[in-house]
């Protein structure tokens, strides 16, 4: 599983077909596991693992990782990579949340910064100090 954890960022903003390849490794991981046949479902031994789906997986540890940094437990290399928004005209600034660099490329919208900052300002995921 630590193989599938690896470049988390990389997956986050990755097409279908990339997430469905992932998706198939880890449901044969889980029936290897549980010496279950391959044709029946992963669901239940998901949850008797303790394991989240691809997509699920990627978002909550990059929130994560946006946690430790927000406590300041992260790696100097990452924090670096975030700026806390501080401009008084959003409402970002009142929740803590990062402020989104402003981006040019596709490529540079698979960036650590990017990816962190936009799961954060989903919405679906806030932090409280």
């Amino acid at each position: 599983m630590s193989r599938l954890d690896y470049c988390n960022a990389l997956f986050a903003d990755c097409n279908d077909a990339v997430c469905q390849r992932l998706q198939l490794i880890q449901n044969s991981a889980a029936h290897v596991i549980h010496s279950q046949p391959m044709f029946s479902r992963a669901t239940p031994l998901f949850q008797n693992l303790h394991w989240l789906p691809i997509q699920k997986r990627v978002t909550y540890k990059l929130c994560v990782l946006m946690f430790d940094i927000v406590r300041g437990s992260a790696p100097s290399y990452l924090t670096d990579l975030c700026n806390i928004c501080s401009d008084d005209r959003f409402h970002s600034v009142s929740r803590g949340l990062f402020a989104q660099p402003t981006i040019n490329t596709k490529l540079a919208n698979k960036a650590f910064s990017v990816i962190c900052s936009q799961v954060l300002q989903l919405g679906t995921h806030t932090f409280t100090y």
